[in-house]
Order: structure tokens, then C-alpha cells, then sequence
């Protein structure tokens, strides 16, 4: 597996001239697509996602059978913290989304799988993308499989102040998705607003730190919002 940038011509230097513009970029088929369709399976089908809950500076993570558990009472638990957090969403940072890690330990038991491979293929990436954007690169990247159901979101934040986090990235895995879905990300600049609705193998870059957002996804939405999102580190 291996992401791609158009060959050098003007495909290239427009993306080369919308990240100096701009700090954002976005680079269409950046997978083979018998990768890129290997990855949504994988994802469509993983039964492990953990439940990702947060506002202010508290995260917590549930793990997949927690999350599963049939009694009413905890369900019904789950649906008010849920509530709780969408309410307090324009008051302080907040987030409802599904996860899978893709730190080397949590991937060390299935060392074959596409989210495996993707991980090695992004690291390898850097170099490419250092070009791009003029930025230094490490080589080391910070990611993770995300999955956005009915109601989750990420509310306004910047993804800073950080040494390390140097280009945030969003590889879309959603196959057919109307923008009235939700699950947008967008980009605040004072009151105006622009952004990338969820995309199919596509890779949308931007320079950290920029205010942004992942608007809530609504009950229209016939499937999940799927990505691999993160960061390439300094």
C-alpha cells in the first residue's frame, strides 16, 4: 500500500500553490482503489470499535464490550452522557465519535490488516509531504480509524499549541455521502466558514494550527462517516 501525489505538472503545483495560499490542501485517489476498498471493508466490518467520549480536557475511551452491553440501565446511561456532552458542545471542546487506535501495540495482533499497512504506507509518505508543504517532517505520525454515527461530532478546536503536530490529515473512506449528512469538516476564519464534506479516497491536509471543525452527523446519514485521521509529526 501507497499513497500517491499527481506527477509534477499542474495538478502538483496547484496543490503546492493552495497549501502556500492557504495551509490547506486536498489530494483526490491518493490510494489505489483496490486499497482504498480494502480499508472500508475493513472498517465496515471491525466489530472492536471503542466509544470515544470527551468535553473540556476529560477523554474517555470505552471499550467495545462496554459499549455493547445490553441492559437498559447502561444504555440508557450512555444516551444521556451522550446528551450531556452534545448539550455543553457550544460552551466548551467536545466530541462524540467511534475509534479504533492505530499505535503500534494496538496493531501488533494483526500485523497483516489494512490498517497496518496504511500506517507503514503514511510514514512512508512523509518525505513527499514534507516536499509539498515545506514543512520538516519527522517521519512519525499520530492516527487513528474514525467513525461518526448519528449524532457524533468534534466541535470548534485548533489542534494546538503543539511542537510536534505539524500537518493534520483526514483520509476519507465514506463512499457516497450527501453533504446534508453532516459529518463536514470545516474551517472557521472570523464568521465566515469553508471546508471538504466526507470524501472517498481522498487525503485533506492542513497545517496545524487552524480552528476547525466536524459537524454533527445527521439521522439522514445512511451510513457511518469512515476516515483514518491524525497527524504527520515534526
Amino acid at each position: 500500500m501507497e499513497l500517491r501525489l499527481p506527477p509534477a505538472g499542474d495538478a502538483s503545483d496547484a496543490l503546492h500553490a493552495e497549501f502556500a495560499a492557504t495551509g490547506r490542501c486536498t489530494i483526490p485517489g491518493v490510494l489505489a482503489d483496490g486499497d482504498a476498498d480494502r480499508l472500508a471493508s475493513y472498517l465496515e466490518k471491525h466489530q472492536g470499535w471503542y466509544r470515544i467520549r470527551g468535553f473540556d480536557k476529560n477523554r474517555f475511551d470505552l471499550l467495545p464490550e462496554a459499549e455493547r452491553d445490553t441492559d437498559s440501565q447502561v444504555q440508557a446511561d450512555h444516551a444521556e452522557i451522550d446528551r450531556y456532552i452534545a448539550d455543553d458542545s457550544s460552551q466548551t471542546f467536545a466530541f462524540l465519535y467511534d475509534a479504533l487506535p492505530m499505535i503500534p501495540a494496538a496493531l501488533a495482533g494483526e500485523p497483516g490488516s489494512p490498517l497496518a499497512a496504511l500506517r507503514q504506507a503514511l510514514i512512508a509518505f512523509a518525505p513527499e509531504l514534507a516536499m509539498l508543504t515545506g514543512l520538516p517532517l519527522s517521519g512519525k505520525v499520530e492516527v487513528q480509524a474514525t467513525r461518526y454515527r448519528t449524532g457524533d461530532f468534534l466541535s470548534r478546536h485548533h489542534d494546538g499549541p503543539s511542537d510536534d503536530r505539524k500537518v493534520a490529515m483526514v483520509l476519507g473512506l465514506t463512499r457516497d455521502w450527501c453533504v446534508d449528512w453532516g459529518g463536514n469538516l470545516l474551517f472557521a476564519q472570523g464568521d465566515r466558514l469553508s471546508g471538504y464534506s466526507p470524501g472517498w479516497n481522498r487525503l485533506d491536509l492542513f497545517q496545524v494550527p487552524q480552528d476547525h471543525s466536524v459537524t454533527r452527523v445527521t439521522s439522514s446519514a445512511p451510513a457511518p462517516r469512515l476516515a483514518v485521521s491524525g497527524w504527520f509529526l515534526g
